[in-house]
């Protein structure tokens, strides 16, 4: 059975079915079916494993690219590094953090930086909602 959607002599169009009544194309078991008349999984265990092992090398990449910059900022964040005297270095520990939260400043800073963020996230989920509602609304021509 041809399985597109023929036009009827009324100007309507049907689609084909199956023997079974099953729609061609769509969920019919018989055309699914194997020879054997078992049926398959879209991916079989050997194609998962195939597919892990082919994308470890990209993930493994991805991970070191975020994980060594997190690391060195952690490393330096607590050393004692000066840029107008860069052999003055050593272990500061804990103090960097220290003054830099009893810094006055700290509080105002901590507090523009959260408006920004939200700001920018309500800006965007509005936005992002709005477009997509626009987007999802028919369209002339949209059917051919």
């Amino acid at each position: 059975m041809d399985q597109r959607v023929i036009p009827a002599e009324t100007g309507t169009f049907v689609s084909v079915r199956s023997e079974q009544g099953f729609p061609l194309g769509g969920n019919d078991p018989v055309a699914s079916a194997t020879p054997g008349g078992s049926h398959e999984k879209m991916a079989t265990r050997q194609t998962r494993t195939l597919a892990r092992v082919m994308m470890a090398p990209a993930v493994l990449v991805l991970l070191v690219w975020m994980a060594v910059p997190l690391a060195m900022t952690l490393w330096f964040s607590f050393q004692n590094y000066n840029l107008l005297n860069p052999m003055m270095t050593g272990f500061a520990g804990w103090a960097n953090y220290s003054y830099v939260i009893g810094d006055p400043s700290f509080t105002q800073a901590l507090v523009n930086t959260l408006l920004l963020v939200g700001g920018v996230l309500v800006i965007t989920i509005i936005g992002g909602t709005l477009l997509a509602l626009l987007l999802d609304q028919p369209v002339w021509g949209q059917g051919i």
